[in-house]
């Protein structure tokens, strides 16, 4: 049986996913990909809450 998408902590995973974990910040693997790495120390400084206002 194939799964089409799971629903994971309220995101929807695809076939491409393969596999999905809930981690801190000092438990992310390193290096990360891409710009992914600014985009969760932004994330993790709380600096994107001013964004909101």
């Amino acid at each position: 049986m194939k799964i089409e998408s799971i629903t994971i902590y309220g995101f929807r995973c695809f076939d491409d996913m393969g596999e999905a974990r809930v981690l801190t910040q000092d438990s992310l693997p390193s290096p990360i990909a891409f710009d992914h790495g600014n985009i969760l120390a932004d994330y993790f400084s709380n600096s994107w809450l001013s964004h909101l206002s």
